[in-house]
């Protein structure tokens, strides 16, 4: 059976967003304590925070194939193989094959993405992102 792979772009608007509001939450929780605000505002704003940030980082937990990937580096939790993460920069060599995807990256083994347990719209997609990041670096 094959599988899809979920992919997250870091970038895009909704992360950022969350991301920022969350960031800000952080902010107005610190300054009520500093500055002797009611303590129960600082909870509740340091609570929502950390409900944003977990709610980002949720698919890491709970998808067992689950690409994130940023402007400079991409994280890959695939069936398989462990969480692993690398930088863009050191991508070595991206070939889409008759077999599969193979990821060539500076310091790690080769990852081979199989045409027989992923979805060619998968690994079309993880190809095209990662000619695309390799090419900017």
């Amino acid at each position: 059976m094959k599988r899809e792979i979920k992919i997250k772009n870091l970038n895009s608007k909704k992360y950022l967003s969350i991301t920022y509001a969350a960031t800000a939450l952080f902010i107005i929780a610190f300054l009520c304590w500093f500055l002797d605000a009611p303590v129960v505002y600082a909870y509740i704003a340091a609570g929502l925070a950390i409900t944003l940030f977990a709610y980002l980082s949720m698919d890491s937990f709970t998808t067992s194939n689950a690409v994130s990937y940023g402007s400079k580096s991409v994280t890959m939790k695939l069936l398989g193989h462990k969480t692993i993460g690398f930088l863009f920069a050191d991508v070595k060599q991206v070939r889409l094959q008759d077999l599969g995807l193979l990821i060539r990256v500076e310091g790690l083994e080769d990852i081979k993405l199989s045409r027989k347990r992923y979805t060619d719209q998968s690994l079309e997609q993880l190809h095209t992102i990662f000619k695309e990041k390799t090419s900017l670096q």
